[in-house]
Parts: C-alpha cells; sequence; structure tokens
C-alpha cells in the first residue's frame, strides 16, 4: 500500500510543481483568480482533470511563497471533498473519509510531507468548489470536478490531466441475448 501511496504521490507531485510554476506571475503582476461571483482570489491558481478531479491551489507571484510552502510550513494538506459519493470519496460508520479521490489527497500528502496522515479533509459542496478552493478554505480540491469551458475560462481554473475517465456502459445479465445498444430498443432501463 506504501508503495501505491508513493507512486501516486510522485505523480501528483509533479502534477502540482507543473500547476504552480504555470501560476506563477512575473513580479508585480495580478495574481488573482476571479470567481463565478467576481471577485478575487489573491494568489491562486487552479488544476484540475476531468471525471474526477485533483484541483489545487498555487501560485501567489514571485515573491509570494506560493500554496506549496504554505503547505509545508503548516506541515498538513487540507483537500476539499466530498462525504456522499461511495467509491469516491464518503464518511465512514466511523465518520472517517475514505475512498478514491481520499486517497488522492493522502498520496500527496505522503509525498510533500512525509505521512498520508498529515491529510485532512474538508466537506465542499458542489455549487462551492471552486469559489471555496479560490478563498483558500481548503489547498486541494479532490473531489469529482470535470472539465467544462466555463471552469477552464471564468472560474479561473485550469484543467491538466485527468485523473479518472467517466465513461458511459449498460450492463446486463449474462445470460441475456444483448449485445448491443440496439438490442435494448423497447427495454426498461435503470439510470444510476
Amino acid at each position: 500500500m506504501r508503495r501505491t501511496y508513493a507512486r501516486l504521490a510522485a505523480s501528483l507531485i509533479t502534477v502540482v510543481v507543473v500547476a504552480g510554476a504555470c501560476a506563477d506571475e512575473e513580479e508585480g503582476g495580478d495574481t488573482g483568480a476571479t470567481t463565478a461571483e467576481g471577485s478575487t482570489a489573491e494568489g491562486t491558481g487552479t488544476t484540475a482533470a476531468a471525471g474526477s478531479a485533483t484541483t489545487t491551489a498555487g501560485g501567489g507571484g514571485a515573491g509570494g511563497g506560493g500554496r506549496l510552502d504554505a503547505v509545508k510550513e503548516a506541515d498538513e494538506l487540507t483537500c476539499g471533498s466530498r462525504s456522499d459519493l461511495p467509491g469516491f470519496a464518503e464518511t465512514n460508520a466511523d465518520g472517517e473519509f475514505e475512498g478514491f479521490d481520499v486517497d488522492f489527497c493522502r498520496a500527496m500528502a505522503a509525498g510533500l510531507l512525509g505521512d498520508a496522515e498529515k491529510a485532512t479533509l474538508v466537506d465542499v459542496s458542489t455549487d462551492d468548489r471552486l469559489i471555496a478552493l479560490a478563498a483558500g478554505d481548503f489547498d486541494v480540491l479532490t473531489r469529482n470536478t470535470t472539465l467544462t469551458a466555463s471552469r477552464d475560462g471564468a472560474e479561473g481554473a485550469m484543467f491538466l490531466q485527468p485523473n479518472y475517465y467517466d465513461g458511459q456502459r449498460m450492463m446486463v445479465a449474462a445470460d441475456a441475448d444483448i449485445s448491443t445498444l440496439e438490442d435494448m430498443d423497447g427495454a426498461t432501463i435503470c439510470v444510476a
């Protein structure tokens, strides 16, 4: 398990470093990111991926140190996530976060701070996730966030490499005589 976290952490650190470098402005430049409400959050750059996303707040200008330095100084990585998406991020019977997106946060904490347990998860709603990231409510957004034209522009988010590809498929009983979408014509289906 540690080896998996280490490999994942190395990949994510590369993304975070590249994103931070891309977010930094030359000295004297505007380092703010505009939120959906039109307000500006100082020193915030964002990256995300399609499907389930990892989105980071970075930047801070040439002399500002940036988000990475702040995380290292705090010796804690806070991640915005969900608590109600089975398999990706949910709270278990003990009230602890678990799932795919949660593991990404822990892998980044392991890579950046040497300890996966230095990850703290913050529950954030769909409507508030990018605004909360820009406001600095957490360091990294590790919850499902899909690339859209508005997020790649107006939201100030910069989407990089996907960490999860979502797709649509039909699942039928193994003994069903269905092998194409056309074979389902007239069938009653369940959408989950």
